[in-house]
Parts: structure tokens; C-alpha cells; sequence
């Protein structure tokens, strides 16, 4: 499971198993995606921060098969990367 901090936000995003492929996001401890999908897919969703709305997308890939990779975008723009050093998303 991957645990972001973004805007003051937890993002969570559990990749239970390749091979069955299942993804859940979770925001702030509610589900907002749930996705299956043995390569990878992109779940996207709404929320209100700070009353303005938010639209996050969220890629998940597959490196040789065998190593996740994600990539968070919030209103577009790039707030975390596996491959990429980005200070606004902070992973734990």
C-alpha cells in the first residue's frame, strides 16, 4: 500500500495483489476507486478541499510485470511520482 500526503490530505492506494489485479484509492479513509486490471489503470475522482473542488487522477502502472508505479495529478498538474522527485507529495 502506498500512503501519500497531499494538501494536507491522505491518499491511500492499495494494490492487494498483481495477480488479481484489484486497486482501492482512498481518501481521508474513504474508498474513492476501486478498479480491477492486471497491467495497470487510471482512477479518477472528485473531492472538496478547502471548498474549492478538486479533480485528482491517479495512474497506476506495472514496471516488468512485477513492480507497481503510480502517478498522482491533482487539477492536472503532477503531484507525485514514483519516478520523480516532486516535494509537494510526500510518501510514507
Amino acid at each position: 500500500m502506498r500512503v501519500l500526503a497531499i494538501n494536507g490530505n491522505k491518499i491511500e492506494i492499495d494494490l492487494l495483489s498483481l495477480f488479481s489485479g484489484k486497486e482501492t484509492v482512498y481518501y481521508n479513509g474513504e474508498i474513492v476507486s476501486q478498479k480491477k486490471s492486471l497491467l495497470g489503470s487510471i482512477h479518477t475522482f472528485e473531492v472538496i478541499e478547502n471548498g474549492e473542488n478538486v479533480k485528482y487522477e491517479i495512474k497506476v502502472g506495472v514496471v516488468f510485470l512485477i513492480r507497481p508505479t503510480i502517478l498522482v495529478k491533482r487539477n492536472g498538474e503532477l503531484v507525485y511520482s514514483d519516478n520523480l522527485k516532486n516535494p509537494r507529495g510526500v510518501q510514507f
